[in-house]
């Protein structure tokens, strides 16, 4: 098949109030397509053939990958992409994609109901967690990684992926994942909370580090967790929350 050049591509540049989002459908079915065959290796790799084993974790980490891309093609289709989330680390945080999409302001009822990815928070961040545990040994973590993972893990994994790659299939319209109405200093605190506390869990196994300072780390980190700067963000999550269910409620 034939690629468009560059120059030639229809790319639209959308200016949004939140960060400026490129939406390019001629992208957007090569992403739906390439997590359709990912969603293949992952059904292959959870089965035996040819007298091997299947390899769960494998699968696992291909149908991480289905979600991500099934994501990026109904954003690229409908909302767009920003910068942030196509370049760098955030642009494979899947976790990261549903709580902007899930938190973002629908300006319709169909934008408010095409925003409910299926995937619960609980279930995108265990895939989030799969895209390295799959794969890389952990500190202190002696097993093979490739070992961690069972056939009910894998089963689990399918059955998300599918979801998200119907979802993704079917999604007409997206609301802007920028019209959050979040505190931008709200948003650098819960980013230093997830590093202090993936710093305090890798002291924690470390042989090096007394157990004095691994109790130092903990408690600041937990101090962190507690402290006023958590507690506003709790405040503004449930005030977020009501203001999407009254939001529901009025366009229904």
């Amino acid at each position: 098949q034939q690629v468009v050049p560059q120059a030639y591509r229809d790319v639209e540049e959308v200016a949004l109030q939140g960060p400026n989002r490129i939406v390019d459908r001629q992208q957007s079915p090569i992403w739906l397509q390439q997590g359709r065959l990912e969603m293949i290796a992952a059904r292959k790799l959870a089965e035996c053939f040819d007298g091997f084993r299947s390899l769960n974790a494998a699968c696992v980490w291909h149908c991480e990958q289905v979600v991500e891309m099934s994501i990026k093609a109904a954003m690229l289709r409908t909302c767009g992409v920003s910068e942030d989330e196509s370049i760098g680390a955030s642009a494979h945080d899947i976790a990261e994609f549903v709580r902007r999409l899930k938190g973002a302001g629908a300006q319709t009822a169909e934008q408010a109901i095409a925003q409910k990815v299926p995937v619960e928070e609980e279930d995108v961040y265990w895939l989030k967690k799969a895209y390295l545990a799959t794969r890389y040994p952990r500190p202190g973590d002696y097993r093979v990684p490739s070992e961690n993972y069972t056939k009910a893990d894998a089963d689990r994994a399918i059955r998300l992926a599918e979801a998200c790659l119907k979802w993704a299939s079917d999604v007409e319209d997206l609301p802007d994942p920028g019209l959050t109405g979040r505190d931008s200093g709200l948003e650098a605190q819960t980013t230093m909370d997830i590093r202090k506390r993936r710093w305090a869990d890798l002291v924690g196994t470390s042989a090096s580090a007394s157990d004095a300072e691994k109790r130092a780390v903990y408690a600041r980190q937990r101090a962190g967790v507690e402290g006023p700067g958590r507690r506003r963000a709790a405040q503004v999550r449930q005030q977020g929350a009501a203001a999407q269910v009254r939001l529901v409620l009025a366009l229904g």
